[in-house]
């Protein structure tokens, strides 16, 4: 996997004290001319990605390859607040507006 961060193409920083997975990546960016806001993070085992995750202002989608789900929330929900989705959504980090809508989406129809 490239540790470049899909939605500003800045360099990911390494996540520290990871224990369960071999690496763990992440970029937090504030705002930036033409660029929200936003978090992505990424862990891989070997080769193999097993969850990512992405903020953009108060909405967070986090997906597990290894389960097979997505959960979506806002900033500040409680576990029993995050709407699982039983399926992979892969969201295209080229167009944020459509990430948010997909989440929004996701919160009012879930």
């Amino acid at each position: 996997m490239k540790n470049i961060c899909p939605i500003c193409q800045s360099k990911l920083s390494r996540i520290s004290g990871e224990t369960q997975f071999e690496s763990g990546y992440a970029c937090i960016a504030p705002s930036q001319e033409g660029i929200a806001e936003h978090h992505y993070s990424y862990k891989i085992s070997g080769d193999e990605l097993i969850s990512s995750k992405v903020r953009i202002g108060e909405l967070v989608l986090y997906i597990s390859y290894e389960e097979g789900i997505s959960k979506a929330w806002t900033v500040g929900a409680s576990e029993s607040e995050k709407v699982k989705i039983n399926y992979i959504v892969e969201p295209n980090f080229s167009d944020l507006e459509k990430i948010k809508r997909k989440i929004l989406t996701l919160l009012t129809f879930s």
